[in-house]
């Protein structure tokens, strides 16, 4: 089984119904972070990588057609920021790297 992203988001529900597959976390706000530690280590749940990156860079650094499927939940848009946005042609094409 392929390895599953979560990015600005992660749900342990998820992830406990799911405990064949590891996750990797992607997320840039620290209390964020904070809370999945924390709910993880109460419910103890093992099949999560929590990674305090940005996810349009991280998935560089992944081979190709190793995810399974990538979530992207809650993206800040920053309409007047667009070198901000997640969405973009480059964030597309690496995730379709990864993904096929």
């Amino acid at each position: 089984m392929k390895s599953v992203l979560e990015v600005a988001g992660i749900y342990c529900i998820k992830l406990k119904k799911n405990p064949h597959i590891q996750f990797i976390g992607l997320e840039i706000h620290k209390p964020s972070i904070e809370q999945v530690l924390k709910q993880c280590e109460l419910q103890k749940i093992e099949n999560i990588l929590v990674v305090d990156y940005d996810a349009r860079l991280f998935m560089e650094f992944l081979p190709s057609n190793v995810v399974g499927r990538i979530f992207v939940h809650f993206p800040v848009p920053w309409d007047k920021k667009p070198h901000r946005r997640v969405f973009s042609a480059a964030f597309i094409e690496e995730a379709l790297r990864v993904y096929m």
